[in-house]
């Protein structure tokens, strides 16, 4: 259950992020290798392994949230 939680999670996460802040990003501080056309592929698929990177640590970080918040001790 847990598992399909992360990915539901992930995929709603690399959905609602940003494109081109990230692609800016980017752009402006790490190299993307290639001429013409496979520097633009190679660009797009950067973009989509940060948005996956991103969109999967939130979900994690959210899932550990729910986590504690569920089991931490009453006072």
């Amino acid at each position: 259950m847990k598992i399909l939680l992360v990915l539901v999670l992930a995929l709603l996460g690399s959905f609602f992020l940003p494109d081109g802040n990230l692609t800016d990003f980017v752009i402006n501080h790490l190299p993307v290798s290639g001429d013409g056309e496979e520097g633009m592929d190679n660009l797009a698929m950067t973009v989509i392994l940060i948005k996956a990177l991103l969109s999967g640590v939130g979900a994690y970080l959210l899932l550990t949230l729910l986590h504690w918040l569920r089991n931490r001790p009453n006072k």
